[in-house]
């Protein structure tokens, strides 16, 4: 039995002490928070999330520029880019495919006006999505699947963008967005990162399931969020596990390398599945993470708190509590070995701040590893990973 949080029953992950928690309104079986999304490429059966199976969509090139309030669009394959500009807007069944094949930052669907916006608090209703899909034609290292602020994402599908999300409202300092109960990963990426064109980072694009880079309230839960990366240059490079959608397989070639326990390789795993930065327009706070599951990352949940440009910001109000870590990790070496959780001396994470100097912690609420993560690893002192909570590790930042 794996410790505290989830067993396997009847192929299902369930949780322990869950019946809080709401059954699916499809009578599905499927129970939020407990039930292990599974995605294995559309129109599956065996999928519990995405658009529903053999459900028909008639395909249009995009929304009409002038949008009523509080619109529902459903059954639609949508080829193009997706601009909302009104709240309320619910998507249900909808597929996106827009392939974009320009060398800037955006999304598959854009949700940046202001008008959105809910303020102080949520005074507007949010777009919505449920039983959706984004999933670019051509996979995409510069588009994002969801870019904005003041959504409600549910048991639905974001693959092949180079984010899953952009959490951004450069004009407000609350995100008001929630996402649930989702399929996420198999991010899309390549070796040199355009250096040609003088944008790359140097060491391979950067994804992140969840990019938060300012304002505060947002909450992820319920997710399967896969880490292991998909290459646009060479695809046969990873392939996900064709019946469960969490483990995969590699091949070396064209920048991925073989990976092994002791290696320092990031090339075939994304780097973070949560960044919280503080370096954008507000400072980042407010985040519930929780009942997830991530496989095959660099890093898990990661927060920075001061970053170049804005100054030094505190980020607190976060809780980080009952999530899964399995599949196969970056090993970093040293004594901590694997990142789930990292943050700095300028966080506050579940009600603990670590102090300037301080290494890591073994985690007490509940985020644990897989029962067969890293199998036969072990921490540097000896301490098995597989089935045991995680280690939270700390950075030392200069003090706010």
């Amino acid at each position: 039995m794996p410790v505290g949080m989830y067993s396997l029953q009847g192929g299902i992950w369930r949780g322990h002490n869950r019946s809080d928690v709401p059954a699916s309104s499809l009578n599905d079986g499927f129970v939020d928070d407990v039930t292990m999304p599974v995605w294995l490429g559309t129109n599956n059966p065996s999928n519990n999330v995405g658009c529903l199976y053999n459900v028909p969509r008639t395909t249009v090139a995009t929304l009409p520029g002038t949008q009523a309030p509080g619109k529902i669009w459903q059954d639609l394959t949508i080829t193009g880019q997706v601009t909302i500009t009104q709240p309320g807007q619910t998507f249900i069944n909808c597929r996106g495919t827009y392939s974009y094949t320009g060398n800037t930052g955006g999304g598959m669907f854009f949700l940046n006006s202001q008008t959105l916006s809910g303020g102080s608090g949520q005074t507007v209703a949010p777009t919505v999505f449920k039983f959706c899909e984004m999933e670019p034609a051509t996979p995409n290292d510069r588009y994002n699947g969801v870019y904005g602020h003041d959504f409600y994402f549910y048991r639905s599908v974001i693959t092949r963008t180079v984010d899953a999300f952009g959490l951004y409202n450069p004009g407000n300092p609350y995100l008001n967005t929630e996402i649930a109960c989702s399929w996420l990963g198999n991010l899309s990426w390549f070796n040199d990162d355009r250096q040609a064109v003088g944008d790359g980072h140097g060491d391979g694009t950067h994804n992140d399931t969840f990019q938060n880079g300012a304002c505060r309230r947002n909450k992820v839960h319920g997710c399967f969020c896969q880490g292991a990366k998909f290459n646009t240059l060479n695809p046969g490079n990873i392939t996900l596990d064709p019946l469960t959608g969490r483990d995969f397989t590699y091949a070396t070639g064209n920048g991925v390398t073989p990976l092994d326990a002791s290696a320092n390789n990031r090339w075939p795993q994304q780097g973070q599945c949560y960044l919280g930065k503080a370096d954008a327009y507000y400072p980042v706070n407010d985040i519930e993470f929780h009942h997830n599951w991530l496989w095959n990352f660099d890093n898990g949940f990661k927060l920075i708190s001061s970053s170049t440009g804005l100054g030094t910001f505190l980020i607190d109000n976060v809780s980080v509590h009952d999530n899964v870590f399995g599949g196969v990790w970056r090993n970093w070496g040293g004594a901590h070995r694997f990142y789930p959780i990292r943050y700095d001396n300028n966080c506050t994470v579940n009600g603990y701040k670590p102090a300037p100097g301080a290494v890591f912690i073994t985690d007490t609420w509940n985020n644990v590893w897989d029962p067969g993560a890293n199998p036969g690893v072990t921490y540097s002192d000896g301490s098995p990973i597989a089935g045991q909570p995680v280690r939270h590790r700390f950075d030392t930042v200069t003090a706010a």
